[in-house]
């Protein structure tokens, strides 16, 4: 990343991430080379991100649409299971709140919380992208997520379903969450990096 008074340019390089962590910089492989060998839900996450959408505003051919082969472009962090997991346990979050008819939460829109959750993985995401940035403050999101969430793609039953992201969502959004503590800090500490990103 260069900044030059306000102007502040985004490389895309990812960290190729093992099971303990940073193992080292490398520019990352683009969505057509890797999309096979990452979960789906995983991907979905990236390619939903705020990260992902400046990506292509910045690559692609025409102003009028996007073409398959901008989208093949985006950089993919090719990490291991266990740190898709949280991206694909969120992902499954938040598709089974957007087929629900009633609420979860009374008095709380299913749209409300489907958003928390949203916002939650676009930090990830960013985590992915600028973990030199997030580690040099303190912050972290996907460990701190994979603390507080559980699975629910194996149940069968609505109400559990329902009970852990209900018990997920209170957890997030509690003033005491280091998540949404983080994200107050990260919107402080990483202002340039995030204000460039939502600013297209």
């Amino acid at each position: 990343m260069k900044t030059n008074g306000s102007t502040c340019r985004l490389h895309f390089n990812f960290f190729l991430q093992a099971e303990d962590g940073i193992r080292e910089l490398v520019r990352s492989r683009g969505l057509g080379d890797v999309y096979k060998r990452q979960e789906l839900k995983y991907l979905l996450a990236i390619l939903n991100s705020t990260y992902a959408k400046y990506f292509l505003k910045s690559v692609r051919r025409s102003q009028i649409g996007i073409y398959p082969d901008d989208i093949k472009k985006i950089p993919v962090s090719v990490v291991e299971k266990n740190i898709q997991e949280p991206f694909c346990i969120l992902v499954d979050y938040i598709m089974f709140i957007n087929k629900c008819n009633k609420t979860i939460i009374e008095n709380l829109e299913n749209k409300t919380i489907a958003a928390e959750f949203d916002r939650v993985l676009d930090y990830m995401v960013l985590e992915l992208y600028f973990n030199s940035e997030m580690k040099k403050n303190n912050l972290s999101f996907i460990q701190e997520s994979k603390s507080i969430l559980k699975p629910i793609n194996q149940l069968d039953d609505e109400d559990e379903k329902k009970d852990i992201i209900i018990q997920c969502y209170n957890t997030m959004t509690n003033s005491s969450s280091s998540i949404r503590n983080n994200i107050s800090l990260a919107n402080i500490k990483l202002e340039h990096i995030i204000k460039e990103i939502r600013r297209n």
